[in-house]
């Protein structure tokens, strides 16, 4: 019998849920211009959730942690592409955005989701918030995912708490996946992109092989 298979979830993943899926409530969210993009990271946690039995998944509380801030991004660039306002002018529309009293009773609703989401889809539960560093030579390897692997800091502890779990590490991060060298250093775990993690889902993990036929 193959073991229960262990997915990490990087913080995109579950932004790209969350935020389409879960948040949204958008009829028209097929017409979304960046959908194609997050539909894997979607189709992924779905196929997750409803196989459970089958499958094991894990995040970090860091990545919990971002989430929030990431998702009222995300609703400022949406209410900035619907209005035309380029991309350029980011910091200047949130700090206008974030002052208004409708958009603040959006960012209430948009937080209330997220909280209502994550209780619903046990992602809270998922890993444990300590982050297991025990000693200097763990301090060092963060340093070194920094330093000789390119890592931003909180992406170095979200990566050092995946390794350690093995298995697969689940991201859309160009900073990940298209870092050869970090590949190549931990073999333990592999990175992949979400339409990936669910190819190797399919076909190692739910579809069941066929039997040989006996002569």
């Amino acid at each position: 019998m193959v073991s229960k298979p262990n997915f990490f979830i990087d913080t995109n993943i579950i932004i790209d849920y969350l935020f389409l899926e879960e948040i949204l409530e958008d009829p028209k969210k097929d017409e979304f211009i960046l959908y194609d993009l997050y539909k894997p990271s979607i189709d992924l946690l779905k196929i997750i959730f409803e196989n459970k039995a089958k499958i094991r998944s894990c995040t970090s509380f860091l990545n919990l942690c971002e989430i929030p801030k990431v998702l009222i991004e995300n609703l400022v660039m949406a209410k900035m592409y619907s209005k035309g306002v380029p991309f350029n002018y980011f910091n200047k529309y949130r700090s206008k955005f974030l002052k208004d009293k409708k958009a603040q009773n959006e960012i209430r609703k948009l937080i209330r989701n997220y909280y209502n989401s994550i209780t619903r889809n046990k992602l809270w539960f998922m890993k444990p918030i300590s982050l297991p560093i025990k000693n200097l030579k763990e301090f060092k390897e963060i340093d070194k995912l920094r330093i000789k692997f390119g890592l931003a800091l909180i992406d170095a502890l979200i990566f050092f708490h995946a390794k350690t779990e093995k298995g697969y590490f689940v991201t859309r991060d160009s900073d990940f996946l298209e870092n050869k060298e970090l590949k190549n250093a931990y073999k333990k775990i592999k990175i992949v992109h979400p339409k990936e993690a669910i190819e190797i889902i399919n076909k190692k993990f739910l579809i069941p092989k066929k039997r040989k036929k006996k002569k």
